[in-house]
C-alpha cells in the first residue's frame, strides 16, 4: 500500500468514530445551533500504543489520545516536570511547555506523546476538504526536531484559520448564547425595559388621582414653564434616573392625553370590578342615589352598600350626566342602564335610599316605586341626616327671632371675611388668646351651624372689640359695623346664642352618628329616640333655669345689660290678646302676634314663651312626625334581628324570606342557639357566632339588616369630591375621566392596592403597541 492510500484510509476511518462522538454529544442535550454550519466536529476516542512512521508522526489503531481536550474543556495542555524524550540522531528531544505560549492552539498528549491542532481536530471545516496533511488532527506530531517549522508552518496554513475563527466563534456562541438566544434576550430586556418605565408612568398618574390633583396643565408646549402637575412630576423623576429620562424624551414615551385616559379607565375598571365582584359575592345590595350641579352638567352619584364579611361597605360607583332628562323616568333610566353596565342590576336589591324631593320619593309613580316595579322588596328609605335637617330648617324658620339671630350670624360672615377686618378680627383674638374661624352658614345642612355658633360664642369679646373698632368714622363700611354692634349687644341675640348653642349641640351629635357609614338602621333608630328624649329632658322649668342663670353670666362677662328689648315690640296699636290663647304657645305668627306682651312677667319668664319653649316644641313635633313612619318600624326589626330577638325579627321575614331565599324556621332555631349562648348579645358576638357555625339563613338575615341604607351621605361626600377633582380650572373635562378620577380619589384605599402590571398588561392587550410591554 503506497502512503496515500494508507493515509485516506485512516481519514475515513476516523471521520467516521468522529461522526459517532458527535452524535453522542447531540443526544447528551448539546445545543446544534452553537455547531458552525459548514463544520464537522470531531471528538476525541480512545487510544493504544502507537507507532512511530519515517517522518516522525504518531499513528493509532483506534483513534486518537482519550487525553485530549473537547469543545467544552478547550484544548489540554498539561505542564510536566519532564517529558518523555525521544533519540533523534545523536541526541535526545521531547516536547516543552514554553509552545503553549508561542502556539495557543496546540494540545499535548501524555498518552501518545505527540503534538495536535485542538481547532482542526474539532472543527475541520467542509472547505479544507483539500487538507492533505491529518499529523495535526488525528497521527499527531512528535518529531521533536522540526517541531517548530512544523508549528508555523500549520498555523500559516488557510485550513488552520478557518478552524481557528470556527473555534473562537464556537467560543463567543458559548459565552453570548446562539443567535435566536440572544434575540429572545434581547427581547426579554426590552420588555423588562419598556415595563419598569410604563409601571412608572401608571404609579405618577394613580398617586395623582388618588390625591384628586388635577393632571394636566393649560400649556404643555416644551417652552413652557408649567406644563402641569403630571409632566412636571415626570421630568422631575428624569433627573433622578438616566434610564427613565432616555425613554421619557423619545418619541412614543406613554404621557399624551388619550394614553393617560386609557391608563385611567383601566384603573377605574379594575377598582370597579374588586367592589361588584365583592356585591356578587354578598348576593344582594342597597343603591343610594343623588344629584348635584356641576357647573352646567346635571351630575348623580351612584352608590351602593353592602357587607363584605360581615362588615359594612358603602363604595361609590360612579357620576352619571342627568341633565338631559331630570324627572322620573329620566332618572329611572340613568339608574336601570347604569347598574346594567356594571352587571349588578339583575342582583336583588333590598332597599334604596334618596333625599325627600318629590321626583325621588313620590309612591305614585316616582323613581322609588319604579325601582320597586322590578325589585318589590326594594324598601324605600328616605335619608334620615335630610330628615333631620328639615326638622332643623321648621324649627328655626318658623320662629321671627330665631330667624332674626341666623340672619345675624351670616351677616357677621360677610363682614369679616373682607381681608382688612378679618385681619383686625384675628389681631383681637391673638391678644385674648382664642382662635376661632367663622365660616359660611349652609342652607342644606342646618346641623353644622352649631360650629357657627359655637365659633360666634368663644370669640364674642373679639368680635365686639373688632366691631367697636370698624364702627367710627373713617372706616367706610362703619354704619354696617354700627349695626352689627348694636345686635350683639342685644339680649335677644345673647338668648339666642345660649339656647342654640345647647340645642343644636345635640343636634350636630345626632347628625354625625347618622352619616357614618357603618351606621346601621338599628342604631339610627336608637340616636333619633335618644336624641328625642335630649330634647324632652330639656322642656322643663329647671333646664330653662339653669340655661337661664348660663345666659345672666355670659351677658355680664360682656357687660351687657339683660332686659327684655322692649323697644322690638312697641306698636302704634295695641296689640289685641285672644284669651282663648292664654294657655297656649303660639308657634305661628299667622293670623296671631308671636308675643304677647305681659306686663306681670319676668324678663326670664318672657324670653322662654318667647323662644325657649317654641323651639322645643317645633323640634319635638317635627321629630315625632317625620321618624314615625314605616322606616322606624323596619329599623326596630333590623335591631331584633342584630340582638338576636325572633319575636322582633318578623318584620323582615315578611318582606324578604321570598325573595332572598331564607327559611324563617331555620333562622329562628340559629338565633335561639346564639342567644342561649349569652345574655347579652351584641352585632360583635353574633358575627364572632356565625364565623363558628356556618348557618345560610341566619347569615343572610343578619346580612340583610347591616345592607339597609341609612342615607345618603356617602352621595353627599362624593359631591365634595367631585368639586376638588372639576374645579373652575378643570371645567371641560369630559364624562369618561371624571367618573375614573373621582373613582380612584374617592376609594382611594382600593385604589392603592392595584396591581400596576394588571394595568399595563390591560393596556397591551387592548391593541398593539409601539412600545414592547410583552
Amino acid at each position: 500500500m503506497d502512503r496515500r492510500t494508507f493515509f485516506k484510509s485512516k481519514t475515513s476511518c476516523f471521520t467516521d468514530l468522529n461522526n459517532n462522538t458527535s452524535n453522542s454529544s447531540l443526544q447528551s442535550g448539546e445545543n446544534v445551533e452553537e455547531l458552525p454550519t459548514d463544520c464537522t466536529a470531531v471528538g476525541p476516542g480512545s487510544s493504544s500504543q502507537g507507532r512511530e512512521d519515517n517522518s516522525g508522526n504518531v499513528t493509532n489503531k483506534r483513534g486518537t489520545p482519550v487525553d485530549l481536550g473537547t469543545k467544552d474543556t478547550g484544548p489540554s495542555q498539561p505542564c510536566l516536570p519532564e517529558y518523555p524524550k525521544t533519540l533523534f540522531s545523536k541526541q535526545n528531544r521531547s516536547f516543552s511547555s514554553e509552545y503553549y505560549k508561542t502556539y495557543k492552539f496546540i494540545e499535548y498528549s501524555k498518552e501518545g506523546d505527540a503534538v495536535f491542532c485542538f481547532p482542526c481536530r474539532l472543527f475541520q471545516c467542509s472547505s479544507s476538504a483539500a487538507y492533505r496533511d491529518p499529523a495535526f488532527v488525528i497521527n499527531g506530531v512528535r518529531d521533536w526536531k522540526k517541531i517548530l517549522a512544523k508549528l508555523q508552518k500549520h498555523a500559516d496554513g488557510a485550513p488552520h484559520r478557518q478552524c481557528t475563527e470556527q473555534w473562537h466563534c464556537f467560543e463567543q456562541t458559548k459565552a453570548t448564547g446562539s443567535v435566536a438566544t440572544l434575540l429572545s434576550e434581547s427581547h426579554k430586556t426590552t420588555v423588562q425595559a419598556n415595563r419598569e418605565y410604563a409601571e412608572t408612568i401608571v404609579d405618577i398618574l394613580l398617586n395623582l388621582g388618588k390625591q384628586g390633583l388635577s393632571l394636566r396643565g393649560h400649556d404643555e408646549g416644551e417652552t413652557s414653564e408649567n406644563r402641569g402637575n403630571f409632566l412636571e412630576l415626570c421630568n422631575w423623576y428624569a433627573r433622578h434616573d438616566r434610564a427613565f429620562s432616555a425613554r421619557l424624551n423619545a418619541p412614543f414615551n406613554l404621557t399624551s392625553p388619550d394614553t393617560q385616559n386609557k391608563f385611567l379607565e383601566i384603573a377605574a375598571h379594575l377598582v370597579k370590578d374588586k367592589i361588584i365582584h365583592s356585591i356578587e359575592e354578598n348576593g344582594f345590595f342597597a343603591v343610594l342615589v343623588d344629584e348635584a350641579r356641576s357647573f352646567k352638567e346635571e351630575q348623580m352619584a351612584v352608590c351602593v352598600r353592602y357587607t363584605e364579611k360581615l362588615e359594612i361597605k358603602e363604595p361609590f360607583l360612579g357620576f352619571v350626566d342627568c341633565s338631559e332628562r331630570v324627572d322620573a323616568i329620566g332618572i329611572y333610566g340613568y339608574i336601570k342602564h347604569f347598574l346594567g353596565a356594571c352587571g349588578i342590576y339583575s342582583l336583588p336589591t333590598v332597599g334604596q335610599s334618596y333625599d325627600g324631593a318629590a321626583v325621588m320619593s313620590g309612591h305614585v309613580n316616582e323613581v322609588q316605586q319604579k325601582l320597586r316595579q322590578d325589585h318589590p322588596c326594594a324598601v324605600y328609605i328616605h335619608c334620615m341626616a335630610h330628615k333631620l335637617n328639615l326638622v332643623l330648617v321648621d324649627a328655626c324658620k318658623v320662629n321671627r327671632t330665631a330667624n332674626t339671630f341666623f340672619h345675624i350670624i351670616e351677616s357677621l360672615y360677610a363682614f369679616f371675611s373682607q381681608p382688612g377686618t378679618h385681619h383686625a378680627y384675628q389681631k383681637h383674638q391673638k391678644e385674648l388668646g382664642v382662635k376661632a374661624e367663622l365660616t359660611a352658614l349652609s342652607n342644606t345642612r342646618w346641623a353644622c351651624r352649631w360650629k357657627n355658633i359655637a365659633a360666634v360664642k368663644s370669640s364674642m369679646r373679639a368680635l365686639l372689640s373688632t366691631l367697636s373698632e370698624f364702627a367710627v368714622l373713617p372706616f367706610r363700611r362703619f354704619v354696617e359695623a354700627s349695626g352689627l354692634l348694636s345686635n350683639l349687644k342685644k339680649t335677644a341675640f345673647c338668648v339666642c346664642l345660649v339656647v342654640f348653642y345647647h340645642v343644636l349641640s345635640m343636634i350636630h351629635v345626632a347628625h354625625k352618628a347618622l352619616q357614618k357609614k357603618d351606621t346601621t338602621l338599628s342604631q339610627a333608630s336608637s340616636v333619633m329616640e335618644l336624641t328625642i328624649k335630649s330634647l324632652e329632658s330639656m322642656r322643663t322649668s329647671d333646664k330653662w333655669e339653669e340655661l337661664w342663670m348660663e345666659i345672666e353670666a355670659f351677658c355680664n362677662s360682656l357687660d351687657i345689660q339683660v332686659n327684655e328689648d322692649e323697644r322690638e315690640h312697641t306698636h302704634k296699636r295695641p296689640m289685641k290678646r285672644t284669651v282663648a290663647l292664654d294657655s297656649c304657645v303660639v308657634t305661628s305668627s299667622v293670623g296671631q302676634r308671636e308675643y304677647q306682651s305681659n306686663t306681670t312677667q319676668s324678663v326670664k319668664e318672657k324670653w322662654a314663651q318667647r323662644l325657649y319653649f317654641p323651639v322645643l316644641d317645633t323640634l319635638l313635633g317635627e321629630c315625632q312626625s317625620r321618624f314615625s313612619t314605616q322606616t322606624m318600624e323596619i329599623a326596630r326589626s333590623v335591631d331584633a334581628v342584630l340582638k338576636c330577638d325572633p319575636e322582633g325579627a318578623q318584620c323582615l321575614l315578611n318582606e324578604y324570606a321570598t325573595a332572598l331565599s331564607i327559611n324563617p324556621k331555620l333562622a329562628y332555631t340559629k338565633m335561639n342557639l346564639v342567644k342561649m349562648n349569652s345574655q347579652h348579645t351584641s352585632s360583635d358576638f353574633v358575627k364572632e357566632a356565625l364565623s363558628t357555625g356556618f348557618n345560610p339563613n341566619f347569615e343572610k338575615l343578619f346580612k340583610l339588616a347591616l345592607t339597609l341604607p341609612v342615607g345618603t351621605a356617602t352621595c353627599e361626600r362624593s359631591f365634595s369630591a367631585m368639586r376638588r377633582v372639576r374645579n373652575w380650572m378643570r371645567s371641560t373635562m369630559c364624562q369618561e375621566r371624571l367618573s375614573s378620577l373621582s373613582l380612584l380619589h374617592i376609594e382611594s384605599d382600593i385604589t392603592a392596592a392595584l396591581n400596576i402590571e394588571d394595568i399595563i398588561s390591560a393596556y397591551h392587550a387592548k391593541s398593539k403597541r409601539r412600545m414592547l410591554l410583552h
